[in-house]
């Protein structure tokens, strides 16, 4: 009788064991510009191209394949400079950092800033599939 009470207790609590969802993976990332400057040409007498230096960091729980920023450089007289990096074909796992660099033409004015004006990022290695 014992046995069959036990055997009834268990199969009870079983029934009520609860499933717990785990929640999707998230993608998510952190960028920043680590450095930039731009040399004076003394032989033209302008400025050179601005080189930005940034990093990525995977900040999310799957592997990043693709990003793709977009860059903005303002001069002393106001104007602005577009430049977008695409990165494809990469393998930034969760926690990981790359750093890379790119340059942006001003037409020789003199930059006063430089900033990150947007990202995307995709698990895709071939393009942006939505962040």
């Amino acid at each position: 009788m014992k046995k069959l009470a036990l055997l009834f207790v268990v199969l009870l609590l079983a029934g009520c064991a609860t499933t717990v969802k785990t929640p999707p993976k998230k993608i998510d990332a952190g960028f920043r510009i680590t450095n930039w400057n731009q040399p004076y040409r003394e032989g033209s007498k302008d400025w050179n191209d601005v080189e930005i230096h940034y990093e990525i960091r995977n900040t999310g729980g799957v592997t990043i394949g693709y990003y793709k920023i977009l860059f903005e450089v303002t001069c002393e007289d106001g104007s602005k400079y577009y430049e977008s990096i695409e990165k494809k074909y990469q393998s930034l796992y969760t926690g990981e950092v790359k750093s890379d660099y790119t340059s942006i033409n001003t037409g020789g004015k003199k930059a006063v800033s430089a900033e990150i004006g947007n990202w995307w990022i995709s698990t895709s290695k071939t393009g942006y599939e939505g962040k």
